[in-house]
């Protein structure tokens, strides 16, 4: 028996390999080097933004793979679909005219 752990143990010696790592710390213009070893480095807040899922029909989809295309001729780079999406997305905001569309072309297709 001496070679089984109890649960308890196993636990508390998953819980010791985990020991928190200290934030970086980066220098001030100028301060001393103490200083710099007594500031903690800020981090960096990610920006946070809402995810969501589309389900496209094939024709729709063949669509937005043929814009992302063009994107990438036109522009010389890879044009990720994410890029295009939240352009659209601002344009039809901005814009009153392309948003009436926009809710033109909704209500159209419902009808179908």
């Amino acid at each position: 028996m001496s070679g089984l752990r109890r649960a308890g143990t196993t636990g508390d010696a998953l819980r010791r390999g985990f020991t928190p790592v200290p934030p970086a710390r980066e220098p001030v213009e100028g301060s001393s080097a103490h200083d710099a070893i007594t500031k903690p480095v800020e981090p960096k807040k990610a920006s946070k933004g809402s995810k969501y899922t589309a389900v496209l029909d094939d024709d729709t989809a063949a669509a937005f793979d043929e814009l992302a295309l063009r994107g990438r001729r036109a522009l010389g780079r890879r044009v990720e679909k994410i890029e295009l999406l939240s352009t659209l997305i601002m344009l039809a905001a901005d814009d009153a005219s392309l948003r009436d569309q926009v809710f033109a072309l909704v209500e159209e297709r419902r009808r179908r």
